[in-house]
């Protein structure tokens, strides 16, 4: 009678969790559900967590909440963006964990508390999610449990965001040299339609390859569109497809 019980207190555990996170498959959308993963097994293994967010660093910078367990904490979340006070951005700023205890909060983030302590909100930690020194964002422990500034399991909090961390930069790594291999593999296809389009302006007009070119170009000027679209349509104009679109 006592199997499904540890069979329980092992799915709910920080291996447990490792392992769910190193069998997601990288894909073009292998980020997205590591994020959601991430947020969906912090409450399971890190106590006395009850919501969580991920919030990433982007460019400008600004905060975005890309996954949370609830719509209460995007709104807390986006408090701390828009007042830039609080633990999570605290902790993506400075680069370590930063607590939040209701029952005595940091005077500099009177916004935060009262949006947070009318929640609810006992207490919150925020962990950067870094690698070699960068930080990506920060994972977001929310608590609404009495007493919980003090209850926090620090040490798997710790061991979850290295793991996270370093899977997650994986997976962005894997998009990026996707996205990376697709933007080449459509520069090929356009030079290959130009180098097209160029001969049978040649052949059409008896010029130059220069000239050729130079003719695409003003086409592509004088409709304001790409020089790719130009190309494509001299091709078409042939009665043929053009190779690119093979």
């Amino acid at each position: 009678m006592t199997a499904p019980v540890a069979d329980a207190a092992a799915e709910r555990s920080l291996p447990a969790a490792i392992q769910r996170m190193a069998r997601v498959v990288y894909d073009e959308h292998a980020v997205d559900s590591l994020l959601q993963l991430i947020v969906s097994l912090a409450p399971v293994c890190i106590e006395p967590t009850d919501a969580a967010s991920v919030s990433l660093l982007r460019e400008g910078p600004r905060f975005e909440t890309a996954n949370a367990t609830s719509d209460e904490v995007i709104d807390i979340d986006r408090v701390q963006y828009d007042t830039h006070e609080g633990p999570c951005v605290t902790a993506i700023d400075s680069g370590r964990p930063t607590l939040f205890d209701a029952a005595a909060p940091p005077e500099a983030w009177p916004n935060f508390t009262r949006v947070a302590t009318g929640s609810g909100v006992a207490s919150v930690l925020s962990m950067p999610l870094t690698l070699r020194d960068r930080t990506l964002g920060a994972l977001n422990l929310y608590s609404h449990a009495p007493g919980a500034a003090a209850a926090w399991d620090r040490t798997t909090a710790d061991e979850f965001v290295d793991h996270a961390s370093v899977v997650l930069a994986n997976a962005a790594a894997f998009a990026d040299s996707t996205r990376t291999a697709r933007q080449l593999e459509e520069a090929l296809l356009t030079r290959d339609v130009i180098g097209q389009a160029k001969g049978i302006l040649m052949a059409r007009e008896g010029c130059d390859a220069d000239a050729a070119f130079g003719r695409l170009r003003s086409m592509s000027q004088q409709a304001n569109r790409k020089l790719r679209e130009i190309a494509v349509e001299v091709v078409e104009s042939t009665g043929h497809a053009p190779d690119a679109q093979e």
